[in-house]
């Protein structure tokens, strides 16, 4: 089983003039559990039993406190007085908390890990906060997040932490909290749990990708995460599969299929981007095969991925073509026939120009050699042939 950590935050809000630390609480975990304590970090350590707790902080955080709150006060004086002195003078060094780290791991019975980070005050303190929490996290970890205290800011940034601890080190994030001291009635704060944020987050992620690349099925994961069907989530691998394998026939009538279910794609999280989604898939609704694969040419060249975006050029030409002949579209020798019988000079220069995309092959053109010398060249290239083969209504 991978090890768990546990990151909290130490600030330095106005101390409470009776207990001489944070204000006590009882909090309330999402499972019902309560614990009653003045640090949030204590309540989840407790609940989570986690292998390592890591405690982040200021020069200027309350760090003497964590004696306190340990109950552990009477067993280090000197360190006591030593970091409440830092703590005033906005100055704790790492290796006065390097001390504290110790002592606690020794009073909490495992390890406790005490890290100065920077304020955050611009982004080369923020990017030296998420590199500190990175340098604390081995691979394919199990991580829980708690931004209870702190600064106001440092949630903001935990969020992107969380992302970048997902992506860069496989983990696996457990649970990111927030204890509402200011939403307690009567006397108990509930733990909120956020991961809803995180989750939107991966979908602008996952909405990026399919940008990018026009893979929806980066989506897939996130609707299964959120209980959709199997058969659902199936299908939209399915649709993308067949796609990016340049097969729109099939891939349209998963598409069609799955819009016909779309209710079950509202989601709490996923509904927010359901919209979206179809609104960008929109080509599968074309009334011929001809007009969804030029929708798709178009599509792909606009992603910048012109192996596919050439391919469909080709594709639609020759499904328009066969349509006017009154062929059948979907047999593969009639298409091949039709590959060969096409005498259009566009088509042909699509021809050229895919073949050395495709196969590296430096194309005997000179007009073709030109476009292949830089992406600008070949784009306005790839744009003036589509523009005659594809979009010119009597060409097509």
């Amino acid at each position: 089983m991978s090890s768990h950590y546990l990151f909290t935050f130490l600030g330095r809000v106005p101390l409470d003039q009776n207990s001489g630390g944070y204000r006590k609480s009882t909090y309330q975990f999402p499972d019902g559990l309560q614990k009653t304590t003045s640090f949030s970090g204590i309540a989840i350590e407790e609940w989570q039993q986690p292998d390592q707790v890591v405690v982040l902080g200021t020069t200027g955080s309350m760090w003497h406190v964590l004696l306190e709150l340990t109950d552990t006060y009477d067993q280090a004086p000197e360190l006591w007085e030593d970091l409440e002195r830092s703590h005033s003078n906005d100055e704790v060094t790492q290796s006065q908390l390097d001390a504290l780290s110790e002592h606690l791991s020794r009073a909490r019975d495992r390890r406790w890990v005490a890290r100065l980070i920077p304020y955050g005050r611009d982004r080369k303190e923020q990017a030296e906060i998420l590199r500190t929490l990175a340098a604390e996290v081995p691979q394919r970890t199990q991580v829980t997040l708690d931004v209870t205290h702190g600064f106001r800011h440092l949630p903001m940034v935990m969020l992107v932490a969380a992302l970048q601890l997902k992506e860069l080190h496989e983990a696996k994030i457990t649970g990111f909290y927030y204890g509402a001291f200011e939403m307690a009635t009567g006397g108990t704060a509930p733990f909120l749990e956020l991961d809803g944020l995180l989750e939107a987050a991966e979908w602008l992620q996952a909405l990026h990708t399919y940008t990018k690349d026009g893979d929806y099925g980066a989506f897939a994961d996130l609707y299964r995460r959120e209980g959709v069907g199997e058969s659902t989530v199936g299908r939209l691998e399915q649709a993308a599969f067949f796609e990016r394998t340049t097969n729109p026939t099939l891939a349209s009538k998963q598409l069609s299929t799955l819009h016909s279910s779309s209710p079950n794609l509202e989601t709490p999280i996923g509904g927010l981007f359901s919209k979206e989604l179809w609104r960008r898939i929109q080509w599968f609704r074309s009334p011929s095969r001809a007009e969804r694969e030029r929708s798709l040419a178009h599509i792909y060249l606009k992603r910048r991925d012109y192996v596919r975006a050439i391919v469909f050029a080709q594709e639609g030409y020759i499904s328009r073509h066969l349509e006017r002949r009154g062929e059948d579209l979907h047999s593969y020798e009639r298409r091949d026939e039709a590959r060969n019988r096409i005498k259009s000079d566009n088509f042909q220069k699509l021809r050229r120009v895919r073949n050395a995309v495709a196969h590296g092959d430096r194309p005997k053109s000179p007009e073709a050699r030109k476009a292949l010398e830089s992406e600008a060249n070949l784009r306005k290239y790839l744009e003036e042939i589509f523009a005659v083969l594809l979009d010119d209504q009597g060409a097509w």
